[in-house]
């Protein structure tokens, strides 16, 4: 603690990055910002360094090996074992049966040589710790105090396994946990993020970070910072970038990382999106849709005509009708199989989520198409009963935009959302491990 501010938390991965043996890695730890996963460890039996986009690793044990031209790693394997765990630092076994000061020395020289003089293998998409003394550091309390006082908010959850004494810990095998604060104290076998929300509202605390956290494990006891078993990932508003919790301490996603979601885009934005200007929108032409149709569009709100007022028809159902008009589609909007929408339009062995306006709505089109999916993979005979969708080959996103960029240069990477690109990613994931198509229509909403 009391080094704190002088300790470089990024050194760890940095030598990674120089000497370990992309071929023999024992061990890869992940965080991610994604709709599906936020953590993720991975033991491999000598694997392959392997990332994919909106992984952020924050640990590797690795075989080390020397590069082209050197030999300093050649040397340091004369005095430890050439499996080396890389975190904020790094974790050293030394081989030698007998061993002096004077190798310490040597060890440490060594390692210092390696620093200061190796080249990069390759990139690592990694966290970058961000200093004690950060004046981000207060809004970044301050959110997480809120988010896990919010009993509706799912940002934060409680870690599968945290760094305890600078060694990998699952947390299924601690077997009690003691919160204390100004003497009172609950335990509990299994600790969640709602017992912690629960023990601070009874206790009236407004930061987490008050709280003593006690662990019993392998008949040992000992206390450590709460914050080392929260997973927590977020933004910051008029601040660009992602940041997260690890180990305790704040730390903001690499450029790396940036770079490959950017990339995954790329490929996405060449192979699955299609800019189709029949599915451009103006209001102009839904206000006169709703004049003109006012009695087929009640119809299919089941509602009287004399009884519907503008809210019930709302922009994006007189759009979806619309298209769905124009296309001899099916409109299921605002139809349910057990309380979740399947699509919005079904046409031509489609489903069809349709959201109109910007990423932050995209993110919820996006859910709304896994849940809608996959309530009918889970449910095919019972929801082709209901609403009468055969069969399913391609799921598709209907995304309405007024970002003149994204429609000039024809090209979903000029959003600036990190985190929609990342949905999108993850929902692309997702939807294809079924064997379904994907696509995304883009369409230019003019006011």
């Amino acid at each position: 603690f009391l080094l704190n501010k002088y300790i470089n938390w990024d050194f760890g991965l940095e030598m990674a990055a120089k000497m370990l043996n992309k071929s023999s890695i024992n061990a890869q730890s992940s965080k991610y910002y994604s709709t599906s996963k936020n953590k993720s460890l991975i033991v491999y039996n000598r694997g392959r360094f392997n990332t994919e986009a909106g992984e952020s690793i924050d640990l590797l044990n690795a075989n080390i090996s020397e590069m082209k031209g050197k030999s300093n790693i050649n040397q340091l394997c004369n005095y430890i074992n050439a499996r080396v765990g890389f975190s904020s630092g790094i974790k050293i076994v030394i081989s030698m049966e007998n061993i002096f000061i004077k190798d310490l020395v040597n060890v440490i020289v060594l390692i210092n040589k390696i620093y200061k003089n190796y080249k990069n293998k390759f990139n690592i998409p990694k966290l970058l710790f961000i200093k004690s003394n950060d004046e981000i550091i207060n809004k970044l309390n301050e959110k997480i105090n809120n988010d896990i006082l919010d009993d509706k908010n799912m940002n934060a959850s409680v870690s599968v396994y945290s760094i305890i004494d600078s060694e990998l810990t699952l947390l299924n095998n601690i077997t009690k946990y003691k919160l204390s604060y100004n003497r009172k104290s609950e335990e509990y076998n299994i600790v969640t993020i709602e017992n912690i929300r629960e023990f601070m509202k009874e206790n009236n605390i407004e930061n987490i970070a008050d709280i003593n956290l006690k662990i019993y494990f392998e008949e040992l006891s000992k206390t450590i910072n709460i914050l080392k078993i929260i997973d927590y990932t977020t933004e910051i508003e008029g601040k660009t970038g992602y940041f997260c919790l690890y180990d305790g301490r704040w730390a903001r996603f690499n450029n790396n990382y940036i770079d490959t979601v950017q990339k995954k885009i790329e490929e996405i934005n060449s192979e699955m999106v299609l800019f189709d200007n029949s599915y451009n929108l103006s209001y102009k032409e839904l206000e006169s849709i709703k004049q003109s149709d006012k009695q087929e569009i009640c119809n299919k709100l089941n509602i009287p005509v004399d009884q519907a007022i503008d809210s019930d028809m709302y922009r994006e159902f007189v759009y979806n009708y619309k298209i769905c008009k124009e296309k001899g589609a099916i409109l299921l909007d605002r139809k349910d199989y057990n309380n979740i929408e399947i699509c919005d339009i079904y046409y031509n062995d489609e489903l069809v989520h349709t959201k109109i306006g910007s990423p932050g709505n995209f993110n919820e089109c996006i859910n709304q198409s896994i849940y809608g999916f996959e309530m009918w993979n889970n449910n095919k005979e019972s929801v082709k009963e209901k609403l009468q969708i055969d069969d399913v080959n391609t799921v598709t996103l209907l995304l309405i935009t007024n970002n003149k960029s994204v429609i000039r240069e024809e090209n979903i990477n000029k959003f600036k959302s990190i985190r929609f690109k990342l949905n999108l990613i993850d929902w692309k994931s997702q939807i294809e491990s079924y064997g379904k198509n994907i696509k995304i229509i883009i369409a230019e909403l003019k006011e």
